[in-house]
């Protein structure tokens, strides 16, 4: 094999990479280019500039200012034109959920999932990345051998094994070597290896960040919460609905100062208790008891009371944001933040501190 093509085939070895929500390729993805994306499902580029000048389609920054478009605004397009045109929804319920919507993708984007910086080189975060990696799976080996997870058997045990000697060995080659100095198979092998590592992360990105648009599709609102979901070649199917944090999450809403009903596919709870899109049948009732707790839900309502509904917090005046403590005059009782930037960071710190190690936990789920 030539130096040519040894050259080319190292080039072609780190993959396409998908990078759908990577704020980086905000600088060349314009509004002119997400017209042309969804033209073909027939959404025209005027409904497209009417749910950006709404502020429910986001315009993303990118790291060097400049502002755009993520290419998974395609699917936050078809999403809010289906919602507006079902006629369920103002225009503000629509800017909430899909700011909700939002604070879930930057999370996607932040901490271990951050995306690669183009300004730094390959090898640079492959060094980095089989670091992290082998840190990953010893840990997975310590956790199991204390018992921490009783999912993992015998087999599973040997799997993680051997993916924590498959990285502590890369680990141990990059952080003694440069690039230059590696034999042209080892060159070959960590690009390949580079190029899985961010096919897995944007598949986790995916499976966790869709996730709002999905259950915003079903008809159930952004503060709805299951506990699990599976996924299978039929979709994904969301389990364990949890009116605790649900209802806990709602309360938040409010006190933000919306006053927005709390929806289901099947019912809709406003201050006059659940009402139903559609009379049912007992035999649907009984289904839907199942499916949606009723009786938990029931149970939960009658504890929070007209409470739920009810803003409680401070009256308005000069107050500090709770997010970044700068001083500011709040306009109502309900605005605990300066700005919606400061809103949505809170919101992400605290799905973070609720859901420890669950970006851990979708990544183990993939090499399960």
């Amino acid at each position: 094999m030539s130096n040519t093509d040894e050259e080319m085939e190292l080039k072609v070895a780190l993959g396409i990479q998908l990078r759908i929500f990577d704020p980086q390729l905000c600088d060349s993805i314009d509004a002119d280019w997400l017209k042309n994306a969804v033209a073909p499902v027939g959404i025209t580029a005027g409904e497209v500039d009417g749910l950006i000048n709404d502020g429910i389609v986001r315009r993303w920054k990118s790291p060097k200012g400049a502002e755009g478009f993520l290419i998974y605004s395609e699917r936050q397009v078809r999403v809010a034109k289906a919602l507006r045109d079902s006629g369920r929804y103002t225009t503000a319920e629509l800017r909430h959920v899909f700011g909700d919507w939002n604070v879930m993708i930057e999370v996607c984007q932040a901490d271990v999932l951050a995306y690669d910086d183009f300004d730094i080189c390959d090898y640079e975060h492959f060094r980095r990345r089989s670091a992290s990696d082998a840190k990953f799976f010893e840990e997975q080996l310590c956790r199991n051998s204390m018992a921490e997870l009783p999912w993992m058997g015998e087999e599973q045990r040997e799997r993680t094994y051997k993916q924590f000697a498959y990285w502590d060995r890369w680990h141990k080659i990059t952080s003694s070597h440069e690039d230059q100095e590696l034999e042209y198979k080892q060159r070959l092998g960590w690009r390949k290896a580079l190029a899985h590592l961010r096919f897995i992360d944007e598949w986790t990105r995916m499976s966790s960040a869709d996730n709002p648009g999905k259950l915003l599709d079903r008809g159930f609102s952004s503060e709805v919460t299951f506990d699990g979901h599976t996924e299978s070649g039929a979709g994904t199917e969301f389990h364990d609905l949890n009116w605790s944090s649900t209802l806990q999450r709602f309360k938040e809403t409010i006190n933000e100062g919306h006053d927005f009903p709390l929806r289901t596919p099947a019912f809709t709870i406003t201050r006059n208790g659940i009402i139903f899109a559609a009379l049912p049948t007992p035999e649907e009732l009984a289904g839907w008891e199942a499916t949606y707790r009723l009786s938990e839900l029931r149970r939960l309502l009658e504890k929070w009371g007209s409470s739920l509904w009810e803003c409680d917090l401070a009256a308005s005046g000069r107050a500090e944001c709770a997010e970044c403590r700068t001083p500011f005059q709040r306009t109502k009782a309900s605005r605990k933040f300066c700005s919606d930037v400061c809103r949505n960071r809170s919101k992400a710190r605290r799905y973070r501190e609720n859901n420890p190690g669950k970006v851990d936990a979708a990544r183990a789920r993939y090499y399960k």
